[in-house]
């Protein structure tokens, strides 16, 4: 347990730690919103099968590149 201390990175927002994971499962889920918004506006969300198996992946893909692009040390 003591070897995956430095594992998971923290930001210090004001005094409080904050782990880097939940920043980038935020803006997974800000961006997957945003996406949602642009597929409704273009009428493509109606023609998703499974939408919420579609819409959890691309919170997960967008959380995984928000980890990768921000948070690699």
């Amino acid at each position: 347990a003591m070897a995956c201390v430095g594992c998971n990175p923290n930001l210090d927002v004001d005094g409080a730690l904050i782990p880097a994971w939940l920043i980038a499962v935020i803006l997974g889920l800000l961006l997957t919103i945003g996406t949602r918004a642009l597929l409704v506006q273009l009428g493509l969300d109606r023609h998703l099968i499974a939408r919420p198996l579609v819409y959890v992946s691309l919170t997960i893909l967008f959380g995984g590149l928000a980890w990768l692009i921000f948070f690699r040390y």
